[in-house]
């Protein structure tokens, strides 16, 4: 099984190094360590395979666009995020927003891409995707950062509960 796995990575390599070349696209190794491409061993060999790609990059900034809200709308948020959110730094709640615009202008110009795109279309969208987390790479990580410190308050401060 593990083999036949290999065998199937490899040829997505294979298929993916034609596309790199013709689109620009990052090498498979860097792109594989970042959004996780070897799940498209299914798709390799289709005619979609720039879509398929295009969207499991996308997943990620949809991840990330989920997490955004929670501190964005938080009436929905589990309770841990709610204690978080009296703990965090002043001046993160821009940074929130300004990730949450900068993802919901790539999830917007993905939908726009499902419904009518072309493989060039869908290329273009993947490398601007792969550029924009770049740049976004280290202020996600500084706010990740700053959650898990404000978690780590919180967990020291005695939370007051709601029980009826």
């Amino acid at each position: 099984m593990a083999e036949d796995k290999l065998k199937e990575i490899a040829k997505l390599k294979t298929n993916y190094e034609d596309y790199r070349k013709k689109y620009g696209l990052p090498s498979y190794k860097e792109l594989n360590e970042e959004f996780e491409i070897e799940k498209l061993t299914e798709a390799e060999g289709t005619e979609l395979f720039m879509r398929k790609l295009r969207r499991v990059l996308i997943d990620k900034i949809i991840y990330l666009l989920r997490f955004l809200e929670s501190f964005l709308n938080p009436q929905n948020a589990p309770m841990f995020i709610l204690v978080i959110l009296k703990n965090l730094k002043e001046g993160t709640g821009k940074v929130v927003e300004k990730l949450y615009k900068e993802g919901c202008d790539l999830e917007i110009k993905a939908l726009t891409l499902d419904v009518s795109s072309t493989e060039k279309q869908e290329a273009e969208l993947a490398k601007e995707i792969i550029k924009r987390w770049g740049s976004m790479k280290k202020e996600i990580e500084d706010l990740y950062k700053e959650v898990a410190r404000a978690c780590e308050v919180s967990e020291k401060k005695e939370i007051k509960y709601y029980l009826g």
